[in-house]
């Protein structure tokens, strides 16, 4: 049986996949499951109010989360490339580089907020009356941000040693830790501090664990350096993945302010709610999404630009069918579901549900497909192109959310999936230097096969 570098058994591409798609489902579920069931959970302990102003101040260090300026997920992505060609030395360096720069960049930054606290700076179109003093609650939160962002460049080493399932199933890990730990917190009586301190234990005791097992996997012996001129190159990249973590924060946290903005913080809490619980076929779709990125990436590296194609076909011809009977469930059961969900606290128009449901498919259509662009280390023309959409949104929110309330909301979230669907699917085959024409070919011989399959398989069991 051949082995890996660090003496694994190597798995097949079917069962490589196969296990990807089942730590997929357990990762899924355990962030469904912390959407789902703490939301009610809130609501009880806490009331709408000031869940409301615990979803505005535990929203901003998502805006934060850009401080290491996309270096982690940069370096991840050459050092797989470097790992591929058999370039440890060069791998190494680029995590190496990437982890002293993201801790020495977090500790100032984190100075400067404190600084804001102590000169009383207040934030904006909240006061914040039943959280109270929001600048410790923040200042934790945003802290618990980093232990992730060093993560971030060990994942090469999982990729390249075909282990990205189980680097996945620990990252779930510190999921189920933080959700554990915040329901009991909660449900003993504990407020927005002591969630707050309950998050960060979670992922800090994550980050050890996954150094550890980490440094097991690098061939120390090549050696490395923390380089300036490593850095420069990261940071042209970098800034480029960056931007998705921009266009991230504008259309889910700043539309969440934009919701306070015309509608309140009970409008707000509404949105978050509703948006949480519709995107729970969304996360069905980035399951599809983890499954074929490792095999993707890793078929990039290797120039196996035929193997690429059909994984890239593949994936998006299973979104787009899995999104369809998704988007129906959701707009026929998710009013009564979301009515029991927040105890019937908020209540919202059906034309809202129907546009949510579109937007599922819409999302289908790019999101999986959005795998190439960071395989390839090539961040700028989607992220650029998310930080507009997401900027469009949030504008078409702010003024249809006036005249329309939530619908008006909902409207806006339409926009951005649609000028996304429209440029994504068609970037990401000029990369691959694929048509549509054979896109689709390859996708329809793909359908034709599993039928085939199915049909046999339900013979046999006949």
């Amino acid at each position: 049986m051949q082995t890996n570098e660090s003496g694994i058994p190597k798995m097949t591409r079917k069962r490589r996949l196969a296990a990807n798609f089942s730590v997929g489902m357990y990762s899924k579920s355990l962030i469904l499951a912390r959407q789902l069931a703490i939301v009610p959970l809130f609501i009880s302990a806490w009331g709408p109010e000031y869940f409301g102003e615990w979803l505005l101040i535990s929203s901003i260090p998502s805006f934060l989360a850009m401080s290491n300026l996309g270096v982690g997920t940069s370096a991840a992505t050459r050092a797989v490339l470097a790992l591929g060609a058999q370039n440890y030395r060069e791998a190494n360096s680029l995590c190496l580089t990437a982890i002293v720069f993201i801790a020495l960049f977090g500790g100032p930054l984190l100075l400067a907020v404190a600084s804001l606290a102590l000169l009383g700076f207040q934030f904006p179109v909240s006061s914040f009356e039943l959280l109270g003093a929001p600048w410790p609650v923040f200042l934790i939160l945003l802290g618990s941000v980093f232990p992730t962002q060093l993560c971030a460049p060990l994942e090469a080493y999982w990729i390249h040693g075909q282990r990205a399932a189980a680097s996945s199933m620990i990252l779930s890990t510190q999921v189920a830790v933080e959700l554990v730990v915040t329901a009991a917190v909660v449900a003993s009586g504990g407020m927005a501090f002591a969630v707050s301190i309950g998050i960060l234990f979670s992922k800090l005791s994550c980050l050890v664990l996954y150094a550890v097992l980490s440094f097991s996997m690098v061939n120390r012996g090549a050696g490395a350096t923390v380089s300036f001129g490593v850095l420069s190159k990261l940071l042209v990249s970098g800034i480029g993945f960056q931007l998705s973590a921009v266009w991230q924060a504008i259309l889910f946290q700043g539309t969440l302010w934009v919701a306070a903005l015309t509608l309140g913080t009970t409008g707000a809490a509404k949105w978050g709610t509703l948006r949480t619980l519709c995107r729970t076929g969304n996360q069905v779709l980035t399951l599809v999404n983890q499954s074929i990125a490792p095999e993707l990436q890793n078929a990039i590296a290797k120039d196996e630009v035929g193997l690429a194609r059909e994984l890239h076909s593949a994936g998006v011809m299973v979104s787009i069918v899995l999104s369809v009977p998704m988007a129906i469930a959701l707009s026929l059961f998710g009013p009564m579901v979301y009515e029991v969900w927040t105890k019937g606290m908020f209540s919202v128009p059906p034309f809202a549900w129907w546009l949510m449901s579109l937007s599922l498919v819409l999302h289908s259509f790019w999101w999986t497909s959005s795998v190439v662009h960071r395989a390839s280390n090539r961040p700028w023309r989607i992220n650029s192109l998310g930080v507009a959409s997401a900027a469009c949104s949030a504008f078409c929110m702010y003024y249809l959310s006036m005249a329309f309330g939530v619908s008006g909301l909902a409207t806006g979230l339409v926009v951005f999936e649609l000028i996304m669907a429209v440029f994504v699917l068609q970037s990401s085959l000029r990369i691959l230097g694929d048509t549509l024409q054979q896109f689709c070919c390859r996708c329809t011989g793909i359908a034709s096969s599993a039928i085939r399959t199915s049909k046999l398989l339900s013979r046999g069991k006949s």
